[in-house]
């Protein structure tokens, strides 16, 4: 069979397959043996006081915010809620948004346990852990604003702990299919 000179094929316009994969193959490699640095993680405390330097303080109207990321899934999660128990709850990963009404014995518990953990010292942060929950905490209200991180390497003993699963719980009951 002849070739045309059309059927050529020009090997210096076609890079070698190793150029091409390589980067691909460097970035899986690093992911499976655990190699990518962890998310940045502030280097300096979070505030355990209001932007007036006045103690926090829990008083009408206040606006919860709670974010879950991570994990070895990629999880990307968010609660909202308000102070008159409206909520929202969100799966990024998922496409998922479900708005409901807290009972008045949720909104109870969920406002005792923003009250311990409102001053409490909170300002150092999370450990470094690549594969773990991490937790956001934002408090905007009357007193001002208050906020802390965390996750599940620096989770127990740590007093946002308790508000956190009680967090996450509520979370996970709203977005149950």
């Amino acid at each position: 069979m002849e070739r045309l000179a059309s059927d050529r094929i020009d090997r210096a316009a076609v890079p070698p397959l190793g150029r091409l994969f390589a980067p691909f193959a460097l970035v899986f490699v690093a992911a499976a043996c655990g190699g990518l640095p962890p998310r940045a993680t502030p280097s300096t405390p979070v505030p355990t006081q209001t932007e007036s330097g006045e103690p926090c303080v829990l008083a009408n109207p206040w606006d919860l915010t709670f974010d879950q990321s991570g994990g070895i899934a990629g999880l990307s999660r968010s609660l909202q809620v308000v102070s008159s128990g409206e909520a929202l709850a969100r799966d990024q990963r998922m496409g998922r948004e479900v708005s409901f009404q807290l009972l008045a014995a949720e909104r109870a518990n969920l406002e005792a346990a923003l009250s311990s953990v409102c001053g409490a010292a909170l300002g150092t942060p999370p450990p470094n852990c690549a594969d773990c929950f991490q937790y956001a905490v934002r408090l905007e209200g009357v007193g001002g604003r208050f906020e802390f991180l965390a996750n599940d390497a620096g989770l127990a003993g740590h007093p946002g702990a308790e508000l956190i699963d009680l967090l996450r719980s509520m979370l996970e009951e709203a977005l149950v299919e």
